[in-house]
């Protein structure tokens, strides 16, 4: 289940500490501003979210607890502010108590919306006419303003249009057949549906908005297929390239295209090598780059040739392509994009679930890459050295609950790993990149046994601690089944309050909680693409893990704006400095802008873009930061 955004729990812990006397109210000062803004960002997550899902009375009962503890929380955080103003303690408890259940309630309502969400079929298998139905079905269900679905309408129109390029030079390249036809009617169809809720929009239809979204649910289902089919054909009559752009762009040269036709063949292909240049792009910025060798040069190089190659048979027409070399090329560059890709997803599927280790790997990238600085990956090495000490100092408690070939099994890959470290720390020391790579491999290697092991120990636990649960005697200690009612032994009743069972064994592959290696932004966003690009996260989690980055650089700004700008300008410093602050800050919101882009459409080019324009503009804004450090 997600946890408290951290801003809000830190208040949380703050006001618990302050009612044992363990913290002072001038400690929760500075906090009030990044939490006000974090209620502001889940107030307008949970209604983007409310767009995307079909209004059931259980959906509507959810949506009205979540916007009833959004509000709470906001009143909370505003008690708050003002008992810490009078210095008033007992309402600073209260308003810190009611901040963390509010908070709580809203975790667990906004993930029972989510099992809800889940649980809907899908309107349309095209993501962007199913959030299209959706916002019209909720449209006319009344739910919500016709204004709403109006902001969705033109980039469902576009994609109509892309849909209508795609048959046309399907007929084409391919002749006229029953497919063309067949989908030809279909699309006629889905042009209607289209014009029907257009209609809707203008004259205020309901009944054109019901007959819209009938036909365009059964219409988009029969596209889809119509589309799998027309590639499909293409896939076995490819003759001409080993690339199926490059096969398209051969047919378009022997069908002589223009007009409007050759001016969609281009789009077409602008959007496909667009994929390309940005994965291209972000590997060429990827922070393990380095450590795994990737060959940058080659990629490099071969998306400036596809560009040139390109580019000039815009200018002097289709026949002046050299389709050989550029069907080499991308094929190549595609081949090269996988196996990169493929080297990284591979040791990310090792620190699966082991998140300390995974920030590890991406310190252990930026130290290679020389984009961190040896204290801070010191940190983070000592925190993982704790972890397995600590882990192997608990070991020999567990006899008990695992076989000795598995004990002796465990206890090798813990020692592995804290060897693995010592290397790591050798190597940084020393600039030797070979013994970087093999003090992570000791470490990687040890990750799926070790994960395996203690699954198992933690499941025997489990199931002991659940059909061994026992009542102890407040009288004379004796343990008694948990069933039983009075003692075993003198004859007491048994006070059954709740009780917490002992640690048994720590989770040796770290922490609970996700760390992020500096730069945590970027690493974070760097998380999150690789997320989408293996199909563990989507459009949801793109748009929370992004909207958390933009409060927080706006919280940022804030500070910048109200306190580092006076005072630079105050001492005189040089403008040049004010100004690449600045633009350095609008270039990485910016880039977080266009992020989000992908959850109205999902497109993973949204998010490689976005990644390359913040991963520069951090870098600036660290340069600029170092220069103006006495004054944050």
């Amino acid at each position: 289940m997600p946890e408290i955004p951290a801003p809000i729990q830190q208040i949380i812990d703050i006001c618990e500490k302050i009612r044992a006397r363990e913290a002072s109210p001038d400690e929760l000062v500075e906090r009030f501003a990044k939490a006000q803004q974090i209620v502001q960002f889940e107030r307008a997550s949970a209604t983007r979210f409310s767009w995307d899902i079909l209004w059931s009375n259980k959906v509507k009962e959810l949506i009205g607890k979540i916007n009833v503890e959004i509000d709470s929380q906001a009143l909370a955080l505003r008690d708050l502010e003002k008992a810490v103003a009078e210095n008033n303690r007992f309402d600073i408890e209260k308003a810190g108590h009611d901040l963390k259940f509010s908070s709580q309630d809203l975790l667990s309502y906004m993930e029972e919306l989510r099992t809800q969400a889940d649980r809907q079929r899908r309107l349309s298998p095209y993501p962007i006419f199913d959030s299209f139905l959706k916002v019209a079905n909720n449209v006319y269900s009344g739910n919500f303003s016709a204004e709403i679905l109006t902001t969705f309408f033109p980039a469902t129109a576009n994609y109509v249009l892309r849909l209508q390029a795609s048959i046309k030079r399907f007929a084409i390249f391919y002749g006229s057949s029953p497919l063309t036809d067949t989908a030809q009617r279909v699309f006629d169809n889905l042009e209607k549906g289209l014009a029907l809720v257009d209609l809707f929009l203008h004259k205020g239809s309901k009944q054109s908005l019901q007959d819209g979204i009938s036909i365009l649910i059964s219409t988009t289902l029969a596209m889809f297929n119509i589309n799998a089919d027309m590639a499909q054909i293409a896939s076995n009559e490819r003759k001409y390239a080993k690339h199926p752009l490059v096969e398209e762009l051969y047919r378009a040269q022997m069908a002589s295209l223009e007009g409007s036709n050759l001016t969609f063949m281009w789009q077409a292909i602008n959007d496909s090598l667009q994929l390309q240049r940005t994965q291209v792009q972000t590997l060429l910025n990827h922070p393990l780059g380095t450590f795994f060798a990737f060959q940058k040069r080659n990629l490099a190089v071969g998306m400036v040739r596809i560009d040139e190659l390109i580019s000039l048979a815009k200018q002097n027409g289709l026949d002046s392509i050299n389709l050989a070399e550029l069907d080499n090329v991308l094929s190549n560059l595609d081949k090269l994009i996988n196996n990169e890709f493929t080297k990284v997803n591979l040791e990310f599927k090792l620190t699966e679930g082991a998140p300390n280790f995974e920030e590890l790997l991406l310190s252990v990238g930026l130290i290679a890459d020389g984009k961190m600085e040896y204290e801070s990956f010191q940190i983070i090495l000592q925190n993982n050295l704790d972890n397995i000490s600590e882990a192997l100092n608990q070991l020999n408690g567990c006899v008990g609950q695992i076989n000795s070939q598995d004990w002796e099994l465990l206890s090798h890959c813990l020692e592995s790993q804290a060897q693995g470290c010592q290397l790591l720390d050798q190597a940084v020391l020393n600039g030797d990149l070979d013994s970087l790579r093999d003090g992570w491999r000791l470490i990687s290697s040890a990750l799926p046994s070790a994960r395996r092991i203690v699954k198992e120990m933690k499941g025997r636990i489990a199931e002991k601690s659940s059909s061994q649960k026992t009542v102890t005697c407040m009288r004379c200690g004796q343990s008694n089944p948990e069933s039983a009612r009075y003692c075993s032994k003198c004859n007491s009743v048994l006070m059954h309050m709740m009780q917490s069972g002992p640690v048994e064994y720590i989770d040796i592959e770290g922490g609970g909680e996700e760390g992020y290696a500096l730069p945590a932004n970027i690493a974070k966003l760097d998380k999150l693409v690789r997320s989408v690009e293996s199909g563990r996260a989507g459009s949801r989690q793109v748009e929370e893990t992004v909207g958390e980055l933009l409060a927080s650089a706006d919280s940022y700004r804030k500070i910048y704006e109200n306190k580092v700008r006076p005072a630079v300008e105050r001492d005189g410093l040089s403008p040049n400095l004010v100004e690449r602050f600045e633009n350095a800050m609008y270039n990485y919101i910016s880039g977080l802008e266009n992020c989000l882009g992908y959850v109205s459409e999902p497109n993973i080019g949204f998010l490689y873009v976005g990644l390359e324009t913040c991963d520069a503009a951090a870098s600036e804004i660290s340069e600029v930061q170092d220069e103006l450090k006495n004054y944050f």
